[in-house]
């Protein structure tokens, strides 16, 4: 949930909730959820669909950037994207969307099939990251965290050993690629045992606190026994449950749906510069905005790199986990440039003038389509009386 807000904060403003709504994924309302990931299921697919289309639309710019040059020579895919990232910042904006959602799948990877390794290095990819959106309660125990994997090999090497197998995770459903976090299992064992109503009202009473303590979790067990033996002589599948016709053929079409958009939106467009576009208004973003996206991933290694080495690993300086972290507050999509001597009154006006704007762009979107309507109107018109 922590990694999918932090994407919804990063996209905030740039046009992607437009592109969701306007391809027909999502309307506008369940779209604005997926900034603050209220729904962590379906806001990871919708993150997933994104990830698709853009990778396809990225390497079809490849493809046509390779086609332009028959006869000289052609940059590798990874030359070629660096080269892009380095001349276009709205380019680079993209990519690093790419990058963000991409490794949130690899860590829902790591747990759903308990690779340990994969897992430590998504946490340390993503550690730098909460430093850059100031995070700070991730930024400041995360690190603890990874810390206490990197040295199980060495301080706890039979539980290293476990967790290599696949054992820091759970299974229970016994299906493929189904693995949940360890948390995760003990919320839903405690779920089980709550059942409908859970506690509430029982604690004011000893007695009946403490007959539910013991009953619940036997009662649970009976149940569990007798389904069982229920399903016992049925055939258990054990593929993925989004493993199937119905569910790949819906993803494809919102992938197919979302390129569309993309072609005419082009999020990978051959602008070169400091310009930032934001995706369906057209509207250009600060100047400073384009330098976040520029020192963004470097100063969130660099912060992570120095916290690890100074409150983790040098014992000789005496810094502790609970020191502040200063925070960056870099300025994103959404930012709006006000001095400190504006008065809540320019503020608001500021505020009005922008969104006059947005209206105005929308007025004359609308006065086009019925000038063309009209236009269209009109040689019908011709046509009927050259006719007659």
């Amino acid at each position: 949930m922590a990694v999918l807000r932090m994407l919804g904060h990063w996209l905030t403003g740039s046009g992607w909730i437009q592109c969701l709504v306007e391809a027909g994924i999502a309307t506008s309302s369940v779209a604005q959820s997926f900034l603050s990931a209220s729904h962590v299921k379906r806001t990871r697919r919708v993150h997933t669909v994104t990830a698709a289309a853009l990778y396809i639309n990225l390497h079809q710019m490849y493809d046509e950037y390779c086609s332009n040059q028959p006869d000289g020579p052609v940059d590798s895919f990874g030359k070629w994207r660096a080269d892009r990232e380095l001349s276009s910042v709205q380019f680079k904006y993209w990519s690093m969307v790419v990058q963000l959602e991409l490794l949130m799948l690899s860590f829902v990877r790591s747990l759903r099939m308990g690779n340990f390794h994969l897992y430590v290095d998504c946490m340390q990819q993503l550690a730098s990251w909460f430093f850059v959106f100031d995070q700070t309660n991730y930024a400041r125990w995360l690190p603890v965290h990874i810390r206490d994997m990197l040295a199980l090999e060495y301080t706890h090497p039979d539980v290293y050993e476990q967790f290599v197998a696949g054992n820091f995770t759970v299974n229970k459903s016994g299906r493929k690629f189904s693995n949940i976090a360890a948390d995760h299992a003990h919320e839903q064992l405690n779920a089980l045992i709550k059942g409908e109503g859970g506690v509430i009202g029982l604690t004011e009473k000893d007695a009946a606190l403490c007959r539910w303590a013991v009953a619940a979790p036997e009662v649970v067990r009976m149940l569990q026994e007798f389904e069982c033996k229920s399903f016992a002589n049925k055939h258990i599948d054990n593929t993925h449950h989004e493993q199937s016709s119905s569910v790949q053929s819906k993803f494809k079409q919102d992938v197919s749906k979302l390129l569309v958009v993309f072609d005419v939106e082009v999020p990978f467009s051959a602008t070169t510069g400091d310009d930032l576009i934001v995706l369906c208004s057209n509207m250009l973003a600060d100047r400073i905005v384009a330098d976040t996206v520029k020192r963004a991933q470097e100063i969130g290694t660099s912060q992570f790199h120095t916290y690890f080495q100074d409150r983790l690993m040098d014992s000789e300086i005496p810094v502790s986990v609970l020191s502040p972290i200063p925070r960056n507050k870099l300025p994103i999509f959404s930012y709006k440039k006000f001095s400190k001597s504006s008065t809540v009154t320019g503020i608001k006006l500021t505020e009005l003038k922008t969104d006059c704007e947005i209206w105005m762009n929308f007025f004359i979107t609308k006065i086009n389509c019925i000038h063309r309507h009209c236009h269209k109107v009109e040689l019908f018109a011709v046509a009927v009386r050259v006719n007659f």
